[in-house]
């Protein structure tokens, strides 16, 4: 229990923490988002998940490193479609860049459990 307690105020904090910073900064300084992105996909996270994996042996935090470099691939290609819709397509909204991206990340996940990817 105690861990559980630990996870939820470590991760709770943590995402309080970046919408509280978004509301202070996110208009007022423009590289408020290259740093969120940039602190996103640093391994802080991967950090936090493979400390929650260890606490249960070696396996979990393989299966754990296996299994982010799939949904970081699927990220990576997100991420490059996304900035070649932008910079291919002037006319393209901000509107449909989210839409577009919250499709694919439904695609993504949906597909990752009818095909049952987690259990490779």
């Amino acid at each position: 229990m105690k861990e559980v307690l630990f996870d939820a105020i470590l991760g709770g904090g943590l995402l309080g923490l970046i919408s509280y910073l978004s509301n202070v900064y996110g208009k007022s300084s423009p590289a408020f988002f290259k740093i969120l992105a940039f602190m996103w996909s640093v391994p802080l996270t991967y950090f936090f998940f493979i400390n929650m994996a260890s606490r249960y042996g070696k396996m979990p935090v393989e299966n754990f490193a296996r299994h982010a470099m799939i949904g970081t691939t699927a990220t990576l290609i997100l991420s490059i479609t996304v900035f070649a819709i932008i910079n291919l397509m002037k006319e393209v909204s901000t509107d449909q860049l989210v839409k577009f991206s919250f499709a694919y990340a439904l695609l993504i996940t949906f597909s990752y459990f009818i095909l049952k990817i987690y259990e490779w």
